[in-house]
């Protein structure tokens, strides 16, 4: 079947893409040379078709009513529609979803919960489809994959959503690879809940320390993501350390953790550090007994306590 004879019997610039292997803008240019032009789409969608189908979204109208997706968002606007795309996204995620994240730990919040909560304060991500929030993502380095296959096993998530990839990073006048693991969940009451303990779209989420039942496995996740702990191997001095974003939260996380620490700024980041009987206090308080953990930063600590 030729181009010629697929715009005729109605197929979308998308579908005809699909079948002869271009991509739909070269389909559109191709249709306008041969002097093809689309219907309007008002004789082939009617509005009353438009109100009785609200409900669903626009790629599922598109798909159910052979038409070109583009124009419908702006029909309803026309029309003075207002949808509820919560409602909608949540539907047609649910409709065409592989897999179900079991959110257990988030929704009667437990330690486990607490400390993935703290991991997703410091590397995790919000972001916005249609402006509503959508997808969750959490990279880290690929030494570190551990705690993101750990997460995946307890929101019993298949491992193949789970991806390594390499990204080049500039700082300075320097440039670096480095080789990256990525989990992206898009799973409405998951981004709901996350929402309601502070975290939104950006990093304006970080604050304000959330208010839990477990904070130091929250402390813990926030250390293993943007945190370090190391010691002087011909000195026994231990030093921890957090990179935060804003001083609003250094000086929540100060003020919890009542063992005065250093808290200064540092180019466009500030930095709480504890050392020597300080952060040898504060890592028996972090560790104690843990569930949860990033296994490269345990070990650091338990080569110290051999000390």
């Amino acid at each position: 079947m030729n181009m010629i004879e697929m715009f005729n019997k109605g197929f979308s610039f998308q579908k005809m893409s699909e079948m002869l292997g271009k991509s739909r803008f070269i389909i559109s240019y191709e249709c306008k040379k041969l002097g093809l032009r689309r219907n309007n789409i008002n004789r082939k969608l009617s509005d009353e078709i438009l109100i009785q189908n609200k409900h669903l979204s626009s790629y599922d109208l598109a798909k159910k009513f052979n038409v070109d997706s583009s124009n419908i968002c702006k029909r309803f606007k026309q029309l003075g529609i207002i949808r509820n795309f919560d409602e909608i996204i949540k539907k047609g995620n649910n409709k065409h979803r592989k897999y179900f994240p079991d959110i257990s730990i988030f929704t009667n919040i437990d330690r486990i919960g607490c400390y993935y909560l703290g991991l997703f304060f410091a590397d995790g991500s919000i972001y916005k489809r249609n402006k509503i929030p959508s997808t969750f993502s959490l990279s880290l380095h690929q030494k570190d994959q551990d705690i993101i296959y750990k997460l995946a096993n307890d929101l019993k998530l298949p491992k193949n959503i789970i991806k390594l990839y390499e990204k080049i990073r500039k700082i300075g006048k320097y440039t670096y690879l480095s080789k990256m693991c990525r989990i992206k969940i898009e799973y409405p009451d998951l981004i709901k809940i996350l929402c309601n303990f502070g975290m939104e779209p950006g990093n304006f989420y970080k604050r304000h320390i959330p208010k839990i039942p477990y904070p130091y496995d929250f402390i813990r996740g926030f250390l293993d993501g943007d945190g370090s702990i190391s010691f002087k191997k011909n000195k026994n001095l231990l030093v921890i350390n957090f990179a935060i974003t804003y001083k609003s939260f250094g000086v929540e996380l100060q003020k919890f953790i009542n063992l005065g620490g250093c808290l200064t700024k540092s180019k466009s980041i500030w930095m709480l550090i504890y050392s020597s009987r300080k952060a040898r206090e504060l890592s028996n308080r972090i560790w104690d007994n843990p569930i949860r953990m990033l296994d490269r930063k345990y070990k650091r600590y338990l080569l110290y306590c051999q000390k």
